[in-house]
């Protein structure tokens, strides 16, 4: 058999192999028997999701992107506006929506994103032209990288696509410089390489922070030999080709009014000294460091020092350059203005994806230093081979403990990783459909700390119980937010009665379920407010209050839904009602629409000149 047929088919059960590894340990943990039941996954965002989904479809079918949302902060923009990181699950619920329900189409979406994200880096060596040994070795470290490092927190607690884009972005970004590099590269290798790119973008918007990274520190490596004016043409035509696709929701985006308040700041510490607490592998604190990052340094320089390929060193430099960039920007970049708002430290993780490869190459590279005649490479050989044979041998130890449904410490949410909906939740979705009524609005306080069932639940207890909640599906997101003793902007003990009491009118709030002490010994001295119900750590109170959505004139809220708020039986000439808002706002049959203003209210509410009209359904055109 000639040599390059030889090698196609290694590298072929190379890669076949590591889907079917991935596959075996995905179906276990998951488990597979789960996939296509209607028990949700909803640990940490996974019920945020299921609420983004709904939210996708429900526009979709009206062929938007985003709408007038009216079951948050009284009135906001919802779709593709909060949806940076679940639009494939929610295409695919909206095209499977008649066979799946959003509770399966999920669980298909992360199933595959799981499977598939470790077969990305052998996918990479492979077009980076490593040999068929250092394919196997990275496959390996791939499995390891997936199975026993912060990615597999991620993964759990719901940042599927994120942890997915980022083991995409290695075979792309080798494929970009492949594509630059090549007198050869045809219109259609550029187009589909386009493509690609496309599909890792629309996956999630964070996706071209590691490829840019990543391709310009492999084409810097590579600047003697390229020829710029054509390079630059490809580089161009690829990047057009991953944006056009995405432009659609891009201007929708930039086109809507934003009705978020303040970042979701997680994942934005500035500490230095991270890089070297998670290059040795501490968990703690802010650190999210893995055993096996001190063995892919360690052997990534041996490859940058002793590959016996020049191309192999290149890109071995090239890839510790790229890893020190995005390590640095994960530790600090929050400090800079306009950074915090992409969540830096979560590129921690991305950035040791970088040396996946060149870890591979390295250890070929221990393997001749171990063997040379000369004694002093040998003995510094031997420290660098202990020092990853110690990695490696942990990280693989740590991937048989992930696996393990046995109460052993984990990476991610312990096995299996699909579990019936909490017992808390079906209480709480069940007394609120039954104990409240449409007429008025829920203040609920969401957990930074999730103890709803161990996820952000407010979005899934909103639909089911077909109530408006004053806040938002997430702490932090609105002014009207109220999470963990933190109400309308600021703690709630320092909230005077009557200005209190001034908010429950004006958002027409009936009924409030709060978790934190701090909320509960408020609520039980405030006027007017009866506690109604207990359970677990949940209190529930009611507002003794005539329930009203307009702050002049009359009517009722008549219907409501993505989009779309039906206000009937209306009375008087002008007509304020207690939703929010927002540039774009019309009305069927056309009335006067203007903001009015509150003191004390961040966001004006909608005034109606309705002129005699009895009936007005509000949507954003």
């Amino acid at each position: 058999m000639p040599l390059i047929q030889r090698e196609r088919q290694n590298y072929a059960g190379v890669l076949a192999l590591t889907l079917l590894l991935q596959l075996f340990l995905v179906s276990w943990t998951f488990p597979v028997r789960e996939l296509l039941t209607q028990t949700p996954l909803f640990h940490i965002d996974g019920a945020y999701h299921w609420l983004q989904m709904h939210v996708a479809r429900d526009l979709a079918e009206q062929g938007r992107l985003t709408g007038y949302d009216p079951y948050f902060a009284a009135g906001n923009v919802g779709g593709v506006t909060l949806n940076a990181s679940a639009k494939v699950p929610s295409l695919l619920f909206f095209l499977l929506g008649g066979y799946l329900s959003a509770e399966q189409t999920y669980k298909l979406f992360v199933f595959v994103a799981s499977v598939l994200g470790p077969a990305m880096v052998p996918l990479a060596a492979r077009i980076a032209k490593a040999d068929s040994r250092a394919t196997w070795v990275a496959a390996g470290l791939a499995l390891c990288a997936w199975w026993a490092t912060a990615f597999r927190w991620y993964h759990t607690a719901g940042m599927v696509s994120f942890v997915l884009a980022c083991f995409l972005a290695l075979p792309f970004s080798v494929l970009v410089v492949r594509c630059a590099l090549s007198d050869a590269a045809r219109a259609t290798h550029v187009v589909c390489v386009g493509l690609s790119g496309a599909a890792g973008f629309f996956l999630h918007p964070l996706f071209p922070v590691p490829v840019a990274l990543l391709t310009t520190s492999l084409l810097a490596a590579e600047w003697r030999t390229i020829a710029w004016q054509r390079a630059i043409v490809v580089l161009v035509a690829i990047g057009a080709i991953s944006l056009g696709p995405n432009l659609p929701w891009i201007l929708a985006m930039l086109r809507s009014e934003s009705t978020v308040a303040s970042v979701l700041v997680y994942q934005t510490r500035v500490d230095i000294t991270t890089i070297p607490k998670e290059a040795i592998g501490l968990w703690r604190g802010e650190s999210m460091g893995a055993k096996l990052y001190s063995g892919l340094l360690v052997a990534a320089i041996a490859a940058a020092a002793g590959a016996l390929a020049p191309a192999d060193r290149r890109f071995a430099r090239a890839s510790l350059a790229a890893w020190a960039v995005l390590a640095l920007f994960a530790a600090v970049g929050a400090a800079v203005p306009g950074f915090a708002n992409i969540q830096p430290n979560r590129f921690s993780a991305a950035a040791y994806l970088f040396l996946l490869i060149p870890a591979a190459t390295g250890v070929e590279a221990l393997y001749r230093w171990v063997r040379s005649s000369s004694r002093a490479k040998r003995a510094v050989a031997l420290g660098m081979t202990t020092v990853c044979t110690a990695s490696f041998a942990w990280s693989s130890v740590e991937v048989a403990r992930e696996v393990s449904y046995a109460p052993v410490g984990h990476y991610g949410a312990p096995p299996p990783e699909v579990n019936k909906l909490g017992e808390k939740s079906a209480w709480l979705v069940q007394w609120l459909a039954t104990n409240t009524s449409a007429d008025g609005r829920i203040l609920f306080e969401t957990s930074k700390a999730r103890i709803h069932d161990g996820a952000h639940m407010a979005g899934y207890y909103a639909i089911k119980s077909e109530r408006e909640f004053i806040g938002g599906p997430y702490p932090y997101m609105f002014t009207t937010s109220f999470w963990d003793g933190v109400a309308f902007g600021r703690p709630i003990a320092s909230i005077a009665s009557g200005e209190f009491a001034r908010y429950l009118d004006l958002y027409n709030i009936g009924w409030i379920v709060v978790h934190s002490e701090e909320s509960k010994r408020y609520l039980a001295s405030a006027p007017d407010v009866v506690q109604e119900a207990t359970h677990d750590d949940l209190a529930i109170f009611r507002v003794n209050r005539s329930l009203s959505f307009f702050l002049a004139g009359s009517g009722r809220v008549e219907q409501r839904d993505e989009n779309r708020v039906v206000l009937s039986d209306l009375e008087g000439e002008e007509v304020v009602v207690k939703y929010h808002y927002i540039s774009g706002l019309t009305s069927d049959p056309p009335v006067t629409i203007e903001p009015f203003s509150v003191a004390g209210v961040p966001r004006p509410f909608v005034r109606l000149s309705t002129n005699g009209t009895r009936r007005v359904v509000l949507s954003l055109r």
